[in-house]
């Protein structure tokens, strides 16, 4: 689970958001949730990208997604939309998972309803790899013409 960024829309410096899980354990299954908080503006679809992390390079940035293409796993995985709050997290994989959710949420003073969910699942993900979950920034809101 990943809450959103704090860059809302697109600039000369970023124009994706960036969400990314580095496996590193050898697991049947990897649920790789991202919550977006309603007061985020609309993203535009996710895409998700595997890639072998047989250098050990992380991925953060988009300059570095776009130096990793030759790292790129061709694997057919894709990311969906949920729906809105924590009850749609539900998943035989994680078992308590909007609970655990719920309560982590409350913790830190938010309301799980308010979050729009995305969901890439991969069974026996490759090791070492990160999973990347994108999404491209809006464009910047022009600013209000004057007198």
């Amino acid at each position: 689970m990943v809450a959103s960024s704090p860059v809302r829309r697109r600039d000369e410096h970023n124009r994706k958001h960036i969400s990314n899980v580095r496996v590193r354990t050898p697991c049947e299954v990897l649920v790789h949730d991202v919550l977006v908080h309603e007061s985020v503006c609309e993203l535009g679809d996710p895409t998700l990208s595997v890639y072998s992390d047989h250098r050990d390079v992380d991925v953060v940035l988009e300059s570095q997604i776009q130096a990793r293409e030759c790292d790129k796993l061709a694997l057919k995985e894709s990311v969906i939309y949920l729906g809105k709050g924590v009850d749609v997290l539900e998943t035989p994989d994680v078992p308590q998972y909007p609970e655990m959710t719920r309560y982590a949420l409350k913790r830190a003073g938010w309301d799980g309803h308010e979050f729009r969910v995305y969901r890439a699942r991969i069974e026996y993900p490759v090791m070492p790899s990160s999973v990347v979950v994108y999404f491209d920034l809006p464009a910047a809101e022009a600013p209000p013409e004057g007198p």
